[in-house]
């Protein structure tokens, strides 16, 4: 009679074969190592909050958002948190899809047109200060390991009210 693998042996077997399957995926989707630098990303990002295509980063009409180009070898955490960034860009094309049709209304709907606009201008100001916060630290941490002001982690906390107003003037005008 053929002897029955204990419990932790098939536990452990279980357990290296996912591991062995998530570095394979790892590997494979996302390479080992990050390819592009967290200041070249954040160059992205910022492009893509203006709704703007770029080299890694584009927007994805089959999914409806902004995605890293798959030959990119960014981890997949960094890619989640790209995609959570870029949703700022897709709220930003609806409010400008919006603004960009003919004002057929009356004096409501201009007010309403020049109260979209006004926000966007504040949009448009947070913009340049990241832009030029991005420049300040390509400038001051040339190094890839150089730890700069702005990463994409304290972009979340830059652009969360932002982000809300955006949200607010997307439901606005979808209606």
């Amino acid at each position: 009679m053929p002897q029955q693998p204990s419990i932790s042996t098939t536990w452990h077997d279980k357990h290296m074969q996912q591991d062995t399957y998530r570095a394979a995926v790892r590997t494979h989707d996302t390479g080992a190592a990050m390819d592009i630098p967290e200041n070249v990303l954040l160059q992205e990002v910022l492009y893509a909050f203006q709704g703007i295509d770029s080299k890694y980063t584009f927007f994805n009409p089959s999914t409806d958002r902004f995605e890293v180009a798959r030959h990119v070898g960014v981890s997949l955490p960094m890619r989640d948190l790209i995609r959570k960034l870029t949703e700022v860009g897709w709220l930003f094309n609806r409010v400008q899809q919006f603004l960009g049709r003919a004002i057929d209304g009356g004096v409501v709907t201009q007010s309403f047109h020049h109260a979209l606009k006004a926000e966007l201008s504040d949009f448009y100001r947070l913009l340049a200060v990241l832009s030029a916060q991005v420049d300040v630290d390509a400038a001051k941490f040339p190094l890839p390991d150089a730890m700069p002001e702005l990463t994409l982690k304290r972009l979340i906390v830059w652009t969360q009210d932002p982000l809300d107003r955006l949200r607010v003037m997307a439901a606005l005008v979808d209606r």
